[in-house]
Formats: structure tokens, C-alpha cells, sequence
């Protein structure tokens, strides 16, 4: 919880106020890897080098099948601080888009919290008509650690769902800080060039 309580009012006040997380973040790193899948509508900045492979997943038809992205980047700062991003990119099945409403999303997340013993410290669900999204948002830390800061969303674009959760462990350093924010303000929908 002690790392949680020093960078929370940070993320809590990005969280409510939609502000790019990249205003309050220091650029230090100059060789990011961007994962702009074929066939999902969002890309993700990553600084450095990340995983990437594909599953068979069922839709929520529970016959189609489809496949996905899995994106994994770790980055290990030093023996006790580490930075874990986990995320799936898939495109959507016909009709899922229908199906995936606020009300949707926030049952998700609600389910994703209880599955994974989250302590929620702030939430956030809403729908941008202009770009045809949903977002999902959270941030907390696994149970009652006081040593983790986590961050899991989801986005629903037009042809795609994007589940991506972003976690710091260890102590907390302006270095720390920094990257996390850095990878947040560069999950975005796709540039169009």
C-alpha cells in the first residue's frame, strides 16, 4: 500500500480528468517499440523491445473462433522493482460490438476485481461517441500489497477489444513513475499514417 499511496493522487487525478499522462511524465527514453496489431484498432508504446504471439480464443457467441494478439513487455529495474504489461488485442466477431455496452464493461471489470483480489483505489467507465469507443479503467494493487500499483483497461473500438494491464512492483522512484506513466499516455487509438 505504501507505493500505492505515494503515486495514487498522480493517477487518480489523470484517471478523472482525461488529461494525457505524458503532460506530467519526463521523456527519458528515446527507442520505443510500437505494437499496432493488423487487425486491432489501438497501438501500444512500449520502451523497448516486447513479446508478441497469438491464441485461439471463442467469441462471446461462444462459436466463433478467433484469434489474438498477446503483447508482454517486462522491464526489470533493479533486484526489488519491476514493471509488467500484459495485453490482448482481438477483432471483434460480428454483432460483439452490440454486446460490448458500459454496462458490459463495467460488470468485466467488476468480475476481473474479484477473481484478482484488487483493492480498487479508483474506476472509471465511459464512451466516447466521436471515436465509437468504450473504455473501462481502473487502478489499485493486488490484495494488500504494499509494494504494487496496478492499472487495467479496457477499450472497445470499432473492430477490436483491447485488454491491457499495466503493474509496478517494488519501491517507488521517479524512474519507476515515469515509465508507467510514459507507457499509459501511449496506448491510444492507431495513428492513421
Amino acid at each position: 500500500m505504501k507505493l500505492l499511496a505515494s503515486i495514487l493522487p498522480l493517477f487518480l487525478f489523470l484517471l478523472l480528468s482525461n488529461l494525457p499522462p505524458a503532460a506530467f511524465a519526463q521523456e527519458k527514453a528515446n527507442n520505443w517499440e510500437t505494437y499496432k496489431g493488423e487487425k486491432c484498432d489501438y497501438q501500444i508504446g512500449l520502451p523497448g523491445e516486447y513479446q508478441i504471439s497469438e491464441e485461439t480464443v471463442t467469441a462471446f457467441d461462444d462459436e466463433t473462433e478467433l484469434t489474438q494478439d498477446v503483447i508482454d513487455y517486462k522491464k526489470i529495474f533493479d533486484l526489488e522493482n519491476a514493471l509488467n504489461m500484459n495485453a490482448t488485442c482481438r477483432q471483434l466477431a460480428e454483432g460483439e460490438r452490440d454486446v460490448l455496452s458500459t454496462d458490459f464493461i463495467q460488470d468485466a471489470l467488476d468480475a476481473y476485481i474479484s477473481s484478482n483480489n484488487i483493492f480498487v483505489a479508483g474506476r472509471k467507465v465511459s464512451k466516447d461517441d466521436e471515436n465509437n469507443q468504450i473504455s473501462g479503467i481502473i487502478i489499485g494493487a493486488r490484495g494488500d500489497s504494499d509494494d504494487s500499483f496496478l492499472t487495467t483497461q479496457y477499450w472497445v473500438g470499432s473492430n477490436s477489444l483491447l485488454i491491457f494491464e499495466l503493474e509496478l512492483t517494488g519501491s517507488d522512484t521517479i524512474e519507476n513513475q515515469d515509465v508507467f506513466a510514459n507507457i499509459l499516455s501511449r496506448v491510444k487509438l492507431k495513428d492513421p499514417s
